[in-house]
């Protein structure tokens, strides 16, 4: 009797995997046939004269826009023209963090009026993700889009594209991709660097704080990510904080930590003391040393060049590619550390069975933490 819940599980992911298959085909067909056909195709010899080019960046997070900003960076600096299209929580760092010609939002699930709504018109559209359970929405907006050519990756459908470009991502970090992309649009990318501004007044509030701190440096520890798959358990964030304040010359500085108990049993840990994305990614750039679950945080410590220990959990993108390569630090001061299960899933273990003793040990060999 106890296999008989996984058997109907996996069959429940069965029928919703195929039925989501079946739509996308619908849909995809429909476009193709109402939309797309009748756009000209042009020769490839001119896609590295394209101006305007915009990147369709709807499933992508915070930490994806930072590692992004380093292709956006080199292709304006190339004399393009660079356009982002993106959902709302992308747009927080879109806005006024990362330089661009163009911030074009739009819902989470956006109609075809959505995107018309907008009268978007560019030369070349990248959509720089694999295809996946998502592929229905993104070809509804980029039917929708004015555009001289589409750019993909790995495309099964070509249909909609002028280029996909085949690549296998194993072993490889995802700035790959983005350099492979410019090269297609005439543009070389020797040194892949993010970039990112911050506002004078988020300066002012961060240095300000890191004044008020009066001590030598600072741990920042992070222990919370988005999915609660790739957030630490209380006990070993406990343990951690606990480990820092009696091991570290330094302060301690907690994010997305609101556990009462844990802020009374240690008023000397300062937890939380921003709430607006800008000052917590600023602030990582103060830091003696970073420790966090969460990419967003260790894409902005690559940007510093700050000691980092960054906590992965095996998790594999798209069904295949490795996310602690693909999404790694990729930089000397980083010390990766890893999960134990290996459930090789698109999930990722679950970092909440990480014992603390893994983590200790990163934290005793580390000598920023000290």
């Amino acid at each position: 009797m106890s296999h008989k819940p996984n058997a109907f599980k996996r069959l429940n992911h069965w029928r919703i995997r195929k039925t989501r298959e079946l739509r996308n085909f619908i849909q995809r067909a429909w476009y193709r046939a109402a939309y797309e056909q009748k756009r000209v195709r042009l020769p490839l010899s001119e896609l590295p004269k394209c101006h305007s080019i915009a990147i369709m960046m709807l499933g992508t997070g915070i930490g994806d826009a930072i590692v992004v900003s380093g292709f956006i960076s080199a292709m304006r600096q190339a004399g393009r023209s660079v356009h982002c299209i993106c959902n709302q929580k992308t747009a927080q760092i879109l806005e006024g963090m990362i330089e661009n010609d163009g911030l074009h939002v739009l819902p989470d699930k956006p109609s075809r009026q959505d995107v018309l709504s907008l009268q978007l018109n560019f030369d070349a559209v990248v959509l720089i993700s694999d295809p996946d359970k998502n592929i229905g929405r993104d070809m509804r907006v980029l039917t929708a889009i004015t555009h001289r050519y589409a750019i993909g990756f790995n495309q099964k459908d070509l249909r909609f594209f002028d280029l996909s470009i085949t690549r296998d991502e194993l072993g490889c970090h995802w700035m790959e991709r983005l350099k492979d992309a410019a090269s297609h649009l005439g543009v070389t990318i020797e040194d892949y660097r993010y970039n990112i501004h911050f506002s004078p007044e988020c300066l002012s509030a961060v240095n300000h704080f890191t004044q008020e701190l009066g001590a030598p440096g600072f741990v920042l520890f992070n222990p919370i990510a988005s999915d609660k798959f790739r957030c630490l358990a209380p006990e070993v964030v406990r343990s951690t904080i606990d480990y820092l304040t009696h091991n570290s010359s330094h302060r301690v500085v907690v994010f997305n930590v609101t556990d009462a108990a844990l802020r009374h049993d240690y008023p000397q840990v300062i937890f939380s003391p921003f709430a607006e994305l800008d000052r917590c990614l600023a602030l990582v750039g103060r830091c003696a040393c970073l420790i966090t679950v969460d990419t967003s945080f260790v894409h902005a410590a690559r940007f510093f060049e700050v000691p980092l220990i960054a906590i992965y959990n095996n998790r594999l993108s798209f069904g295949r590619y490795d996310n602690n390569v693909q999404w790694g630090p990729g930089y000397a001061k980083a010390l990766q550390v890893f999960s134990l299960d290996h459930d090789q899933t698109e999930t990722g273990d679950d970092l909440r069975r990480l014992p603390f003793e893994v983590l200790k040990q990163a934290l005793e060999q580390y000598p920023a933490v000290h």
